[in-house]
């Protein structure tokens, strides 16, 4: 079975070929999402066409995904038309193979439940930590999709503070514990910095390292709230900063320290796809149809 995937994204697009389930061709070209939705789209067919004998198309994707009928529910203006776009029938329709169409933060969930650190349990969490914050809940082995075309929960959405302004978005758990938060504070005290990297690089300031502290505690402090929220046996936390020992590590043990003593049992994991996973989970969505 030969599968092509994508990850569709607001600055680039990842594409996979998966052979017989393993993944044998990676490729990445700009996403020029400013170009319009119809735009994105075209030129993912163009790269699909290049490959034969495909039987499914998966694709993974910002946005929230209405994944019955591939259709994007909604999308912001990053990428304008994408809101409404029929995906699946797009595709399915320029290149005559079945096309699904999911959430990139659940394909990730896919990934890691298929592939990777979510493989011995059904009952899991993910949060994956970059410029937002996303996260999907697995139920009995299923990403839980609640009600409406919302894609799952929507757990950067979280408010974090009691006193709420006319922008209740700036006391959330993105706007507090996202990568872009933890940059934003270290710029403060270092305005050369611009990204994550900078700032491990920067460690030995102890000011910078103040500011990662603090942003691990945020963090740290709304994993438990998740966990106290939804007792899962297991937290999955992604993001390429995850990948950083030290970061990770210290996250965990605070974690581990903040938990109430009932739900100290729960397993703390980092995933193990990188950024590879909405590959993966998109390829589970064909794997399991085809």
């Amino acid at each position: 079975m030969r599968v092509l995937t994508y990850d569709i994204g607001g600055t680039a697009i990842k594409a996979g070929l998966f052979d017989h389930g393993e993944l044998k061709i990676v490729d990445t070209f700009e996403t020029r999402a400013k170009e319009g939705a119809t735009s994105v789209i075209q030129n993912v067919i163009r790269h699909a066409e290049k490959f034969n004998d495909i039987e499914a198309i998966g694709i993974s994707t910002c946005g929230q995904v209405e994944s019955e009928h591939g259709t994007i529910a909604y999308a912001n203006d990053n990428m304008p038309g994408y809101t409404g776009m029929p995906v699946a029938s797009i595709i399915e329709s320029a290149l005559h193979v079945p096309v699904h169409v999911e959430n990139d933060v659940v394909c990730a969930g896919l990934g890691e439940y298929h592939f990777g650190k979510g493989k011995k349990t059904d009952d899991f969490l993910l949060v994956t930590f970059g410029t937002g914050i996303g996260g999907t809940l697995f139920i009995g082995g299923r990403p839980y999709h609640g009600t409406g075309p919302s894609a799952g929960i929507m757990i950067g959405g979280m408010l974090t503070s009691s006193i709420i302004d006319d922008d209740p978005w700036k006391s959330s758990y993105e706007a507090d514990a996202s990568v872009t938060a933890l940059v934003n504070q270290a710029k403060t005290v270092d305005p050369s910095i611009t990204n994550g990297k900078d700032i491990m690089e920067k460690l030995n300031n102890p000011l910078i390292h103040s500011c990662l502290n603090s942003w691990q505690r945020k963090v740290a402090l709304g994993i438990c709230s998740f966990i106290h929220l939804y007792n899962v046996p297991v937290a999955i936390l992604g993001g390429g900063i995850m990948e950083q020992d030290v970061i990770f590590d210290g996250i965990s043990e605070m974690i581990h320290s903040y938990l109430i003593p009932g739900f100290r049992g729960v397993s703390i994991q980092k995933a193990s796809l990188g950024n590879q996973a909405g590959l993966y989970g998109a390829y589970s969505l064909c794997e399991r149809t085809i």
